[in-house]
């Protein structure tokens, strides 16, 4: 009797203390990578994973415990979500295997990996919304992981759902109020350029005003503004943000062909992510 209440009060500690681990609102990277580290210790496991193949409400994410950076670089590269990964990723079920590849769904390790025996994995859920799953090997014993390791591991997980959900919210409304922020600063810089504008009397100053405020607008390096003539050929052309030393070895000002032709002659907005 008394062993059995020794038992259970060591294993409420372990939770209790757990659950202390990942309740630090951090970055989403940071919070996996604490969630991972704190399974391997609460199960005394090997290895840990925390994977989010492609869920819905969460970038894509593999965060693991207990393989070192150099063996890591070894294996080259990481899961993909195939084989019994994949097959745990695509379900709600929990998998407590004695040998991993006795399970139908395995497909072998890549090259480097360490080998694994016992395994026991689950998904990471709350009010039936998947945020991960969490992946367990070997224990540091050589046991086999137990049908008290998956009650552990399960109420470990609700409690790291509602840890990856808070830091969802937090970033969420980090992020809102950046762009709150960010929004606020351009219109105050174009209405200070509005009125900057409208108080000049020259084309050329009016036109470097313009192409200024844009660059201040976008947050960008650089920008520039041309004026085509009545055949589609640049004869203005106003860049702001290159230093005069680096615009002065250029040989000449852009005519309006290619990318900039494109522009002019489609008279649409073009957005590409490398020039």
């Amino acid at each position: 009797m008394m062993g059995n209440c020794r038992e259970t009060d060591s294993f409420l500690k372990a939770i209790c203390q757990a659950t202390l681990n990942i309740s630090q609102v951090d970055s989403l990277p940071n919070t996996l990578q604490r969630i991972a580290d704190t399974a391997r210790e609460l199960l005394e496991a090997k290895y840990s994973v925390v994977a989010t193949f492609e869920q819905e409400n969460l970038p894509h994410y593999f965060v693991y415990s207990g393989i070192d950076e150099e063996n890591a670089e070894l294996i080259g590269h990481l899961p993909k979500g195939i084989g019994l990964l994949g097959r745990l990723s695509n379900d709600r079920q929990v998998i407590r295997l004695p040998r991993l590849m006795t399970h139908p769904h395995f497909s072998g390790f890549p090259e480097a990996h360490p080998e694994m025996q016992s395994f026991l994995g689950m998904p990471i859920m709350q009010n039936e919304v998947v945020y991960g799953r969490i992946y367990l090997a070997d224990k540091l014993d050589g046991r086999l992981f137990s049908p008290l390791d998956e009650q552990l591991l399960h109420l470990f997980a609700a409690h790291a759902a509602v840890a990856i959900q808070n830091t969802q919210l937090i970033e969420d409304s980090r992020d809102q109020r950046e762009q709150l922020q960010q929004r606020n600063r351009q219109l105050a810089a174009l209405d200070k350029a509005t009125m900057a504008i409208s108080s000049e009397l020259t084309l050329d100053k009016v036109l470097q005003q313009i192409v200024d405020v844009a660059r201040d607008l976008a947050d960008a390096q650089y920008s520039a503004l041309g004026v085509p003539n009545s055949d589609g050929y640049l004869e203005t052309f106003i860049d702001s943000g290159m230093p005069s030393e680096v615009a002065n070895d250029i040989p000449h000002l852009p005519k309006g062909l290619g990318l900039l032709g494109a522009i002019i002659k489609e008279r649409k907005t073009i957005r590409v992510p490398r020039i």
